[in-house]
Order: C-alpha cells, then sequence, then structure tokens
C-alpha cells in the first residue's frame, strides 16, 4: 500500500471501507474452505498477473467445485519482467513444490 520515499499514511476512503465490509461478509459466510475428501480427484488452478501469483486446491462432489484451500504471494522484481508463460510457469511451479499441498496431488 505504501512505497519507499513516499508518505506512510493510509487513505481510508468510503469505497475502501465499502470494499472491505463485503470481503469481511464474504470470508465469513458457511462455507469458506471445505475439507479434502482424499478419495476423490483434486483440481489444481493457478493464474498469473503482473503484480503477482495465485493458486487454488479444488474439488467436485455432486456437480459442485468445492473449494480446498488457496494460496497466493507477489512476483520478485525479477520475476515482473518475466513473459506470460514463464509467469504461469512460476506459479506453477512453486505450488507444486509447497510441501503442505504435495499429499493432494502426490498421496500418502
Amino acid at each position: 500500500m505504501t512505497k519507499k520515499d513516499e508518505p506512510h499514511e493510509l487513505v481510508w476512503t468510503e469505497a475502501k471501507n465499502r470494499a472491505f465490509e463485503i470481503l469481511k461478509r464474504h470470508i465469513s459466510k458457511q462455507p469458506i474452505l471445505k475439507l479434502p475428501n482424499f478419495e476423490q480427484e483434486f483440481v489444481l488452478q493457478t493464474d498469473t498477473s503482473n503484480d503477482g501469483i495465485v493458486a487454488i486446491l479444488l474439488q467436485e462432489e455432486l456437480g459442485v467445485t468445492h473449494l480446498i484451500a488457496f494460496a497466493s504471494r507477489k512476483l520478485l522484481l525479477r520475476e515482473v519482467h518475466y513473459s506470460t508463460i514463464e509467469k504461469e510457469c512460476v506459479g506453477y511451479t512453486e505450488i507444486s513444490e509447497f510441501s503442505l499441498w504435495q499429499i493432494f496431488y502426490f498421496g500418502n
């Protein structure tokens, strides 16, 4: 939200407050995350932007897709200059190496 050599003040506007309230309302509703069913297949989706990478782990049950886990991070300065396909590869590679998620796609 702030950058080096710029004022470290956050201007809290009404638009930011509305967005914050909407976010609070959505993350407090049931269910946010579903417990994994290791008898069913997992789906890993990754996406990147010019600023960051995100991954979500999903499972489908009775025709409904459920969120199992998610992760994201900001791209490093050197990664910002990568091509789109390189950024996508960074996202997938980093998530696939993330030890907490390995059990979901490699099993026990």
